[in-house]
């Protein structure tokens, strides 16, 4: 690979959307989180905080792409994975509406879930359970730590795509992948599936 492309990859890798979902993060984390202190023993308002911080994210992150890509249709079908749009007619999903569907699982089961795992997390790390890195202490570390994020969630995506879209799914259920997609990926696959 030419060193130029090389360069040209990494400066969209780390400076293209990357970095948006980098910047969100550390909002999220700095701004919107209850400090890791209160998680020293579990009560119920750091868990709400937490559960009402990533509803919030996840109505305004995947409601703003639904919008822009389903809604608008701003791309038409380039990019999609799928060359139909969501169905509003279909005994396949609950209330015969795929995007219903996606809600209706993404509040239900993928928020709550992920909730409890952030929260069983802090917990562990508030209470020294599973050890933390600082910025001030390891800041190389956190960097190379973020630097393979993008990339980690990128090769699970595939796998997990290529797994829901192979011989394990393949009796002609698009429920199956959807649902297998769902509990794998999160409500991000409801954007993409």
């Amino acid at each position: 690979m030419p060193k130029s492309a090389l360069l040209g990859w990494l400066r969209s890798y780390l400076f293209g959307w990357n970095l948006g979902y980098a910047v969100i993060a550390v909002v999220f984390w700095v701004g919107l989180s209850p400090a890791l202190a209160s998680f020293e023993t579990l009560s119920a308002l750091p868990v709400l905080a937490i559960l009402a911080r990533n509803t919030l994210l996840v109505l305004l992150f995947y409601g703003i792409y639904h919008l822009r890509l389903y809604t608008q249709q701003a791309q038409d079908k380039r990019f999609k994975y799928h060359p139909e749009w969501p169905s509003n007619d279909s005994g396949v999903f609950l209330l015969r509406n795929q995007t219903a569907d996606n809600m209706i699982w993404t509040f239900a089961s993928a928020v709550p879930i992920r909730t409890l795992y952030e929260v069983m997390t802090l917990w562990a790390m508030a209470n020294d359970v599973i050890s933390t890195l600082s910025w001030q202490s390891n800041p190389v570390a956190i960097l190379l730590i973020m630097f393979f994020i993008p990339l980690f969630r990128e090769v699970h995506f595939y796998l997990t795509h290529r797994f829901c879209t192979g011989d394990p799914c393949t009796d002609g259920s698009t429920a199956c992948t959807i649902k297998i997609a769902t509990l794998a990926l999160g409500p991000a696959s409801r954007c993409i599936l």
